[in-house]
């Protein structure tokens, strides 16, 4: 029976997110970020295939941003609590890989 090793493989984004973006002032912006961030993760993903890590579990940026996996800050206004825009700074998923 093999060993299983794991390791969290943190992604760097470097994603903003505004208002126009998302057509939104209320802060929605995970679907918007999505559409940035998935391929990102995925070619991540997959250079750490080739040393044999694979994903313990979802690499969707939505079920990431659900389980607090994503790092970022938001800015808001000074004055008002309008919100300005949103920096995703980084993704962490958990690896894994069988060792012999």
């Amino acid at each position: 029976m093999a060993n299983i090793e794991h390791r969290e493989l943190t992604i760097p984004l470097a994603i903003r997110i505004t208002p126009v973006q998302t057509r939104s002032h209320e802060g929605w912006w995970h679907p918007t970020a999505a559409v940035k961030a998935d391929p990102i993760i995925r070619q991540y993903v997959s250079a750490a295939s080739r040393d044999g890590w694979e994903p313990d579990g979802p690499t969707s940026f939505l079920v990431l941003a659900s389980h607090d996996r994503v790092r970022y800050t938001a800015k808001y206004g000074a004055i008002s609590t309008e919100w300005k825009y949103t920096d995703f700074v980084s993704v962490t998923i958990t690896m894994r890989r069988d060792v012999p």
